[in-house]
């Protein structure tokens, strides 16, 4: 994130902000990223202060030849009225960008996502979006308005979160986050919850998910152009989400779950919703 309007916290101005990259972080970073959430942080006038920065950080790196190569993200927005207000800024961001946080809900739901990328497409236009924060937190206790989910169902959940945004096009997608902040046993506190990680380094079901998801798909390597697999399913549900996946050596890997609930988000209880049965035909047999 590429500093702050108000150069709060010791951020200093833009332009000294890309001088850090520039000289210091040139060869670790991938992009630059407007500022985080700022209609909730930038009192009354944030908008116009907004839009200023956002236009003078996407000129200072496009300008500048040591930055030129890194994609810069549009800012984060908390509210749908925000999104309105600062309008179509396409022409200042390469990838749009949005907090699409399920809140306790199943992450694939066509309803949530819709209109989450209906509401990002406000400020990015046509281009690509990238989700710069998502997840979920495990802070059953909390009386926030950001429901919880127990560790078990966000080790469900996160899998199909990353499968579903890409097969929905979202370009890239950073968990929030890595591990919990501080230990809190009293259950209540969502931001010492949210990790992949408890706050003692412990592996939560979430992140050995991610992980084999991870073994499971990395193929490092140049671009190539992917085959295609003849197959069909038959007595799939309407909930089946699909996505096939081919690595160089030509090995296919076929991504299949369903898209509904194993968790009720407002009694904190677990759902189970049956199991449904299909059949995969492969037009040449499998290896």
């Amino acid at each position: 994130i590429a500093g702050d309007p108000l150069e709060r916290w010791g951020t200093g101005p833009l332009e000294e902000q890309l001088a850090v990259v520039k000289q210091e972080l040139r060869g670790a970073v991938v992009s630059l990223e407007g500022p985080n959430e700022y209609d909730n942080q930038g009192g009354e006038g944030w908008l116009p202060v907004l839009s200023d920065y956002q236009r003078r950080l996407y000129h200072g790196v496009k300008s500048d030849p040591a930055l030129a190569h890194l994609s810069v993200l549009g800012p984060s927005l908390v509210h749908r009225e925000s999104q309105q207000q600062l309008g179509d800024i396409s022409a200042w961001l390469d990838y749009g960008n949005l907090h699409p946080y399920p809140g306790g809900q199943a992450p694939d739901r066509d309803s949530h996502m819709g209109d989450q990328l209906a509401r990002g497409a406000l400020n990015a236009g046509s281009k690509a979006i990238q989700a710069t924060e998502t997840g979920y937190h495990n802070a059953l206790a909390t009386e926030s308005g950001h429901r919880p989910t127990s560790e078990q169902v966000a080790g469900i959940y996160m899998p199909r979160l990353y499968l579903d945004y890409y097969r929905r096009g979202i370009a890239r997608t950073f968990a929030y986050e890595l591990i919990d902040v501080w230990p809190d046993s009293s259950g209540a506190e969502i931001f010492d919850h949210f990790g992949l990680l408890r706050n003692d380094m412990s592996e939560k079901p979430a992140y050995a998910a991610l992980e084999r998801l991870i073994g499971l798909l990395e193929d490092r390597g140049p671009s190539f152009a992917p085959e295609s697999l003849d197959y069909r399913l038959e007595d799939a549900p309407p909930t089946l989400r699909r996505l096939l996946f081919q690595k160089r050596d030509g090995s296919f890997y076929l991504a299949l779950w369903n898209a509904v609930s194993v968790w009720d988000a407002d009694q904190k209880l677990d759902l189970w919703p049956g199991e449904d049965t299909l059949r995969l035909e492969l037009a040449e047999p499998a290896g």
